[in-house]
């Protein structure tokens, strides 16, 4: 909980209430006393910080790429390519999902012979069914 306050630290730099870390006072002293050194550090150009009560100096001549991205190679010049006639004239396979033919679906603009519909049947035959109305309605 403390690691987390600390971390937000910069939240309260516009406001009136501030946080310090709590060390002991032997240690404040000490770190009082690195302040000199460090800023004598800073001075010959290495990056210096204080822990706790002791000055880490990092190393200038780190390599940064340890902590980037990984180099690439660089690619060969000579690029050699296997060029076989076999392998130019392949093609593929068709594929074989369905057994047997295709079925072959209807249309209103079919190109075949035209079949009678429901309704044309009907339609050519309404004595059927006019016939039983007009004996109701003569009967009536």
């Amino acid at each position: 909980m403390k690691k987390a306050i600390f971390k937000q630290k910069k939240v309260l730099e516009a406001t009136p209430y501030y946080i310090k870390e709590d060390y002991p006072e032997y240690v404040l002293n000490k770190r009082k006393e690195l302040q000199e050194q460090v800023r004598i550090e800073k001075e010959k150009g290495n990056s210096v910080r204080i822990k706790y009560d002791k000055i880490v100096i990092m190393n200038k001549n780190s390599n940064t790429s340890n902590h980037n991205k990984i180099m690439l190679s660089n690619s060969p010049e000579n690029i050699t390519t296997c060029t076989n006639s076999n392998d130019e004239h392949k093609t593929q396979a068709n594929k074989k999902n369905k057994t047997g033919t295709s079925i072959q679906r209807s249309s209103s603009l079919s190109e075949g012979p035209i079949k009678p519909g429901i309704l044309n049947f009907f339609h050519k035959h309404p004595t059927n069914t006019s016939k039983n109305q007009e004996n109701k309605t003569n009967n009536i």
